[in-house]
């Protein structure tokens, strides 16, 4: 995982937030929010999604030169780590305040339940559809174990 265990994500299942929007517009809602689950470290949302699946894993905190180095990119598309989002030009991006969007009825599925669905889209869809391939991340962790090994 880039960076460190104690950075900032922030996500939301696009289901829900296509559901908010219909409900804003129903509603006649205007005003900016910022329409978004909660702020977690990278440490609590990779534990929390390796627990919904029960997955048996462990996580490598790989350094941004070293991802670049290997092209790796950030964010989405080929041979990204989603969730990834360089420091510190991107400090405060994952940090937004979902209080008026909550109040404004954005309500948002259990963390495990978006990361038990996600899999088996993947599954079905028969591998990642964006980021890094198995291959792709078998070769930069191998690097990165082999650096640290030196």
């Amino acid at each position: 995982m880039p960076q460190t265990p104690d950075d900032a994500v922030q996500l939301i299942d696009v289901r829900d937030l296509a559901g908010w929007i219909v409900h804003a517009a129903q509603a006649g809602r205007t005003g900016c929010y910022d329409a978004i689950g909660p702020s977690w470290t990278r440490r609590e949302f990779l534990a929390a999604c390796a627990e919904a699946v029960e997955a048996d894993c462990s996580f490598a905190w790989v350094d941004r030169a070293f991802l670049e180095r290997h092209d790796v990119r950030r964010w989405s598309g080929p041979r990204s780590l989603p969730m990834w989002l360089p420091m510190p030009e991107f400090a405060g991006f994952c940090t937004r305040d979902t209080t008026p969007a909550r109040s404004a009825g954005l309500t948002l599925r259990p963390l495990a339940e978006s990361a038990r669905d996600t899999l088996a889209w993947v599954r079905a869809a028969g591998g990642p559809v964006t980021g890094l391939t198995v291959e792709e991340e078998r070769s930069v962790l191998d690097a990165w174990h082999a650096g640290r090994a030196e």
